[in-house]
């Protein structure tokens, strides 16, 4: 069973990783004009998009000065370095872009959501719940091998979909599928069900879908996508871990090196 991590979206908890004065030298502005500006930095050997929301409050506060800091859209890109014997090893790296706006009023504490999100049922999930996830994980997947933002973006919570624009997850996904090539073969592995777990943002019913999708060109991806049960009784995507590999990367490994990819992507065969 996966041990479900969350990201904390309140600045004031997120783990003190990166101190102030270095975060202000890594932090490149844009001003847009009127007050509101975009803030970027690239910070290496992390991937956690917490440590770029911590890394970039230090200027938005001193751009600001008197005013107070609104922080709007963020955006972040990570990489890992897959490590395989006799070759240096990479070091992980996020970038991370975060909108702000500088205004005479404080930042307002966020709407109760319309439709907020219920507690667990007390009915455990069961044949038919199962049945749903399958069907609704293998969807997902398809969209995503299809670059089908329409379906894909449908299928994330606010939050997610908060986490770049669909053109550019467009071209993200692009650039994979041209390298992957087609005859994608998208499978579930395994569904765990974990009911008001205490370290979720929210309580409420969550399921882990494990995947894997394989390409005939030897390109696959794996991971998981956790699902959250919303008040009208559909689910949403709230998190997702994926690590991909493609074929050019692969035709460079030995059989050996090759499985010990998949283990460090955490694949779940």
């Amino acid at each position: 069973m996966r041990n479900l991590q969350w990201i904390a979206c309140i600045l004031g908890l997120l783990p003190l990783s990166v101190g102030a004065a270095s975060a202000e030298e890594r932090v490149a502005v844009t001003d847009h004009g009127g007050g509101h500006y975009t803030l970027t930095t690239t910070l290496a050997e992390t991937v956690d998009p917490s440590h770029g929301q911590l890394a970039v409050v230090p200027t938005a506060e001193a751009l600001c000065g008197d005013l107070h800091s609104h922080y709007g859209r963020y955006r972040f890109e990570s990489t890992a370095p897959v490590v395989v014997p006799a070759q240096a090893q990479a070091t992980a790296q996020l970038r991370y872009s975060q909108d702000i706006q500088c205004l005479d009023t404080p930042e307002a504490a966020a709407p109760t959501p319309a439709n907020p999100v219920p507690p667990a049922p007390v009915t455990p999930p069961g044949e038919a719940d199962a049945a749903l996830i399958q069907r609704r994980t293998a969807e997902y997947l398809r969209a995503k091998v299809a670059a089908d933002a329409g379906a894909t973006y449908a299928m994330l919570s606010e939050s997610m979909r908060s986490y770049g624009s669909p053109a550019e997850w467009v071209a993200a996904r692009n650039t994979f599928n041209a390298k992957a090539g087609a005859g994608a073969v998208p499978t579930v592995l395994r569904l765990s069900w974990y009911d008001n777990p205490p370290s979720a943002p929210t309580p409420g019913r969550y399921v882990a879908a494990d995947y894997r999708v394989d390409y005939p060109s030897t390109a696959f991806t794996c991971g998981y996508v956790v699902w959250l049960l919303q008040a009208d009784g559909n689910y949403l995507v709230v998190r997702e871990e994926e690590g991909r590999m493609t074929p050019d990367i692969m035709a460079t490994l030995t059989p050996e090196q090759r499985l010990a990819v998949r283990a460090q992507l955490q694949c779940r065969d």
